[in-house]
């Protein structure tokens, strides 16, 4: 609504879609070394060192499939991806529980946050938090893990199930993910415009510090906090037409959710704590 837009919020200024830009053309470019398309079409040697016994044991009729990444694929980042619940699955799928997405060729466990999702991307959108994962609808999920540019497809499991599927959106940490909630309150007594308002706060410090926010009613009426009263959070108000005894007072908030920090995603235990880091000092790197 009107309180998410005017609102300003503090975000770091990174551009991811420019950083891959970059990667790809160098790596064109360095394509053209060779011809123009890579190593495409020619017979190379390649020799692998390190590698567990099971890949000594690969059959000799089955491909062999060598991928690499970029040099900022290996950082973490905030990712999004853009997915549908898969029709089949009727479990409950819900905010900051732990599941297994594979984008591309890469798998790794997170803990996302849902958002309902917009008609169209845009970086610094705000997207409505969700609850859960409803079926039928296109949804935004959102979690901290390893930098993947895309396109890449995205398929999410739950356990040993395919619960959902979508694509691969940019990394973007300055999109956010805004949490609604709906504080509540009825009118003690009323006198054409204005009224007598409880069981909204319980505190008159409470009454203070939400009193700039815009209030309004279940029948369309917008008004104010004018005052506290009394010591029980009880409050005056005034609003903008004849208020009835009847009617509901609403208080909307608005804080912005963010994803858990869930250090699996790149490799690391669930209990790593970030210190604070030199200068001089690598940042977390996916394992």
């Amino acid at each position: 609504g009107a309180a998410t837009r005017s609102c300003p919020w503090s975000t770091p200024a990174e551009n991811y879609d420019q950083t891959q830009r970059a990667f790809k053309k160098q790596f064109l470019a360095d394509a053209q070394v060779t011809g123009g398309t890579g190593t495409s079409g020619m017979y190379c040697r390649i020799i692998l060192g390190d590698v567990p016994e099971s890949l000594a044991a690969h059959p000799t009729n089955h491909p062999l499939i060598l991928s690499t990444l970029y040099p900022s694929e290996t950082k973490v980042s905030v990712m999004h991806s853009s997915i549908q619940r898969h029709d089949e699955y009727q479990e409950i799928l819900a905010s900051k529980a732990e599941v297994v997405v594979q984008c591309g060729f890469r798998r790794f466990p997170v803990r996302p946050v849902y958002a309902e999702a917009g008609k169209r991307y845009a970086p610094d959108k705000k997207l409505k938090y969700a609850r859960f994962l409803h079926q039928g609808t296109t949804a935004v999920a959102s979690w901290y893990g390893p930098i993947v540019f895309g396109p890449a497809p995205t398929i999410v499991l739950a356990g040993p199930h395919y619960a959902a599927w979508g694509s691969v959106q940019p990394a973007a940490p300055t999109r956010l993910v805004i949490k609604r909630a709906l504080l509540t309150g009825y009118p003690f007594k009323t006198h054409k415009r204005k009224a007598t308002v409880r069981f909204m706060f319980f505190d008159p410090d409470d009454i203070r510090w939400f009193k700039p926010v815009e209030l309004v009613t279940k029948n369309g009426l917008r008004g104010h906090i004018e005052e506290p009263l009394g010591t029980h959070g009880y409050m005056k108000c005034r609003f903008n037409d004849y208020i009835r005894g009847d009617d509901t007072i609403c208080l909307t908030l608005y804080k912005r959710q963010y994803p858990p920090w869930y250090p699996p995603s790149w490799g690391y235990p669930a209990d790593y704590k970030v210190e604070t880091l030199d200068d001089d000092a690598e940042p977390p790197r996916a394992g």
